[in-house]
């Protein structure tokens, strides 16, 4: 069976820096790293966005798992902070492909909430698991996305991995 998952991330995946716990990092670093070596997936399609989801692309590359980046739209990225910003581009230089769903900035937040939108729907076509990567403290925004997420794509995989709890590896 071919496994080719689509993973999605909150924006709490702890940072290196000053005042970030570096024993935290690691524990959700390994919990990641544990999950895609168990799953060990052919393919893996990432959109990345603040927090977990850069950083999940750096992680594929550096256990060989082929990945695709997906960007709605030009300057998707733009708005993320400079950590998430080197990890996307570390990122897009080692992917497999690069996927723009739209090539025209869009000139309005709600064209811009739509590409969105139409992008979480293209990486649950393409994919035959869906991933969600989350903190402890997620917030109920990323939660309620999930469950509509899930709602969407009632015939795939679902799995969860809760990154910053101990030993959390349950698929």
């Amino acid at each position: 069976m071919k496994r080719v998952l689509s993973v999605f991330g909150d924006e709490f995946f702890p940072k290196f820096g000053k005042g970030m716990s570096n024993l935290k990092r690691e524990k959700a670093q390994d919990n990641v790293l544990d999950f895609l070596k168990a799953t060990g997936p052919e393919l893996v399609y990432i959109m990345p966005t603040a927090g977990t989801c850069s950083y999940v692309a750096v992680l594929c590359g550096a256990l060989d798992i082929p990945y695709i980046m997906v960007s709605p739209h030009p300057n998707f990225y733009d708005t993320v902070k400079i950590n998430d910003k080197v990890c996307i581009r570390k990122a897009m230089d080692s992917a497999k492909s690069f996927v723009l769903l739209d090539d025209a900035v869009p000139a309005t937040r709600e064209k811009s909430k739509a590409l969105y939108e139409d992008s979480v729907d293209f990486l649950c076509k393409v994919s035959d698991a869906i991933v969600f990567l989350y903190s402890e403290e997620t917030t109920q925004d990323y939660k309620a996305f999930m469950e509509n997420t899930c709602a969407k794509a009632p015939d795939k995989h679902l799995w969860e991995l809760v990154y910053d709890k101990p030993k959390s590896l349950e698929f």
